[in-house]
């Protein structure tokens, strides 16, 4: 059975992008690694990352010349997890 080490990403659909990054930034302290129109990247300390996704802003792929493609979000307003695990064979 795979064994999780830690939670790798995170991330929440909301309302107001801006409101909620200044939010998770004073309460938490947690640094902006990225931000777009519609999508901010927050670290979270241990390693973890923060995802906030401005709803609707999120459901068609986006192409970025230093990122690649960005594949769509769900955009459903469902907050979603990844985790990392290690298989021992």
């Amino acid at each position: 059975m795979p064994r999780v080490s830690r939670q790798l990403e995170s991330s929440l659909y909301v309302a107001d992008l801006d409101q909620s990054a200044d939010f998770y930034k004073r309460v938490f302290d947690f640094e902006e690694l990225l931000r777009e129109d519609w999508m901010v990247g927050l670290a979270v300390p241990g390693g973890s990352v923060l995802l906030l996704f401005r709803r609707g802003g999120s459901v068609q792929p986006r192409v970025r010349p230093d990122r690649g493609l960005l594949p769509a979000a769900f955009d459903r307003c469902r907050p979603t997890c990844a985790i990392a695990a290690r298989c021992h064979a």
